[in-house]
């Protein structure tokens, strides 16, 4: 009997090797193919940091030609949202699955937090009638928080909360 189950062990012996090697090719396919959607992906994310690079230049010249105007809050606003998104696309590269953190792009996105800032300091400010000042105060918000400025933020989330109880972002 002994004999018996020693020789259906080695006879299975070849069959655990097949689905062991079978195993290993299906995880190292898949481990590619994780790598190539983070590739791919973060490819994407330049073409579109380009695009929103591109759109937050059309809007700065906007904004000069129409500031003072009825559509600078809208322009202001819009340049925000601007700078936020390619804040959030550039967060994907520094940060992303496969990335080398350089300082060279940590400073690149804390220079378009701030930027996004700096547009929302005066919307804030000089607007307070504009439609979507909570929003505004939000994204300020965020902006600090991501900058490591605590108390700044904390202060525009309490002024959010005060000032727009009803807000969606409140």
């Amino acid at each position: 009997k002994l004999k018996d189950r020693q020789k259906s062990y080695l006879a299975l012996t070849p069959t655990l090797y097949c689905l062991s090697f079978s195993l290993s090719l299906f995880l190292s396919s898949v481990i590619h193919a994780d790598n190539l959607r983070e590739k791919t992906d973060r490819a994407v994310d330049r073409v579109a940091l380009e695009a929103q690079e591109q759109a937050i230049s059309r809007l700065n010249k906007s904004l000069v030609k129409y500031r003072n105007t009825e559509d600078e809050p809208d322009l202001l606003f819009k340049l925000a949202q601007s700078y936020q998104q390619s804040a959030g696309i550039q967060f994907r590269i520094l940060y992303g699955q496969n990335a080398k953190q350089s300082e060279s792009l940590l400073k690149r996105y804390n220079t378009t937090l701030e930027s996004c800032v700096k547009i929302l300091n005066p919307l804030i400010d000089r607007f307070s009638d504009f439609q979507d000042r909570d929003i505004a105060y939000f994204i300020r918000a965020k902006s600090y928080e991501e900058l490591k400025k605590p108390v700044l933020a904390r202060a525009d989330y309490a002024k959010l909360v005060e000032a727009y109880p009803n807000s969606e972002r409140a």
